[in-house]
């Protein structure tokens, strides 16, 4: 077993919880923030929470799950 998969085998799993609400300025500096940590990726889940945007919110996050498949995004209503 490799040095990573031994790592990744001690440590848990996370979930990042991101309840939002017309973020379009700001979500994609947010999400990238968390990616950007020394945690396994492969360890992480992203949960963003939206409560209704109407300001595009909803499709930067969809852009962004293109590319990472470890978010995932609920949507209220």
């Amino acid at each position: 077993m490799s040095d990573k998969e031994q790592t990744a085998a001690r440590l848990p799993r996370v979930s990042v919880l991101m309840p939002i609400r017309n973020e379009a300025a700001y979500i994609e500096r947010s999400i990238q923030a968390v990616l950007a940590q020394d945690y396994p990726l492969d360890l992480v889940e992203i949960i963003v929470a939206d409560g209704m945007s109407t300001d595009g919110t909803v499709d930067l996050i969809r852009q962004i799950q293109a590319t990472h498949p470890n978010i995932r995004l609920l949507e209220s209503g």
